[in-house]
């Protein structure tokens, strides 16, 4: 996290690394919505079904590792 705060900074962008891990935290939830979004959009196939599982599982795992939801109270 350290290396990317860096890199922010070189650009302009000063962040907190209190503020830059729970925006982590609360970005690891969009992997969740866009499984979401891409299901309604694609068309249906086996192949794909299984990918939208895959995506849903590891995005699903990667926001409670985080503790994500904990930020939307």
């Amino acid at each position: 996290m350290e290396e990317h705060r860096g890199r922010m900074a070189a650009a302009g962008v000063d962040q907190r690394a209190e503020d830059c891990w729970r925006d982590y935290r609360f970005g690891s939830l969009w992997g969740m919505i866009i499984t979401v979004v891409a299901t309604m959009l694609a068309t249906r196939t086996e192949r794909g079904d299984d990918i939208f599982v895959a995506m849903a599982q590891r995005h699903g795992r990667h926001a409670l590792d985080l503790d994500a939801l904990a930020l939307l109270t």
